[in-house]
């Protein structure tokens, strides 16, 4: 994944990367920190296909590589194997599917998996974040675009749900937008969003 003169429009104005032309690789674990307003959710668009607006390149890998994680998970009608992505059998067994969810802490879904309910209803926003880190952990992808969504979480969520990326998860590379620095230690590399020059100075 690489960007190349990258000038992003936001509704208030243009934004960009303050260390210029970037490239992630796989396996490494990058923070892009901005401000309020700064463009961190257009970016996260831009790179999703969604924000066209702006100049310079983005040098994406296959979209099958890649996984989104939103602020607010989405939970469309269906089963908890539909949520996984892993609505046929071969995509991933039972067995599999319960050990990902054991993993992120939703073991008790195991005895639920072909219910149909609203699941974005029942379950915490903090259990479906948790799903679709679940649901990251069963496909395997080689590139996790974040906005906002691994850092929001508390500290015992957090340090169990980075551990997946530090361990099992291991070769993907993640890429993560967020308001602060993290403590973590998670992150290999930090980057800067700037946003229009207006906004610099807003909480």
């Amino acid at each position: 994944m690489r960007f190349e003169n990258l000038s992003i429009n936001t509704p208030v104005g243009p934004a960009r990367l303050a260390e210029g032309d970037v490239e992630v690789k796989p396996g490494e674990h990058v923070l892009v920190v901005g401000k309020p307003a700064s463009g961190k959710t257009t970016l996260f668009l831009a790179i999703a296909g969604l924000s066209p607006w702006g100049t310079g390149r983005i040098f994406l890998p296959r979209v099958s590589s890649m996984a989104f994680l939103s602020q607010r998970p989405y939970l469309p009608p269906g089963s908890i194997r539909d949520a996984l992505g892993t609505p046929h059998r071969d995509l991933a067994t039972d067995a599999e599917i319960v050990a990902a969810l054991k993993r992120v802490g939703l073991g008790e879904l195991s005895r639920s998996l072909d219910v149909i309910e609203r699941w974005g209803e029942e379950l915490t926003v903090v259990e479906q974040h948790r799903l679709v880190v679940a649901r990251v952990l069963l496909t395997r992808p080689q590139f996790v675009i974040s906005d906002d969504a691994l850092d929001v979480l508390d500290d015992d969520v957090s340090h169990g749900i980075l551990s997946i990326f530090e361990k099992e998860l291991s070769g993907a590379a993640v890429l993560s937008f967020a308001r602060h620095p993290s403590s973590s230690g998670f992150y290999t590399r930090v980057l800067h969003l700037i946003g229009p020059p207006e906004r610099l100075d807003m909480a």
